[in-house]
């Protein structure tokens, strides 16, 4: 199966509905919390954030922390979409997993395995 032309993301989707806490690295005092509508091995739709995030957040790192049912998994991100809301797309951020790291590789795989068990 080819993607197309304009799609970006390297990995399928998997639609779940866990929450998640985000904490970015510019502002660590506050954290977004919501639920994940969409998740791969390489990044997730961050739904229903609270608080709001901007169009100034684009790019912006952080750690994004997943609820698996038994366990909190955390790792690495970065934000590369903000999401206004339609009817087809709920309100949120697209973040791509940082796989720079063996910690937040080993994370990614870790919460591949709890979601597809």
């Amino acid at each position: 199966m080819s993607l197309p032309e304009n799609e970006k993301r390297r990995s399928s989707r998997l639609p779940v509905n866990l929450k998640y806490r985000l904490t970015l690295d510019d502002d660590n005092e506050i954290t977004h919390t919501g639920i994940i509508r969409n998740i791969s091995l390489s990044g997730a739709y961050l739904a229903q954030i609270t608080p709001d995030l901007t169009s100034t957040d684009v790019f912006q790192k952080g750690m994004v922390s997943i609820n698996t049912e038994n366990e909190w998994v955390t790792m690495k991100c970065e934000i590369v979409y903000i999401g206004t809301g339609s009817d087809d797309f709920p309100k949120g951020v697209g973040v791509a997993f940082c796989q720079d790291d063996e910690y937040t590789a080993t994370a990614i795989w870790n919460m591949a395995i709890q979601c597809i068990l």
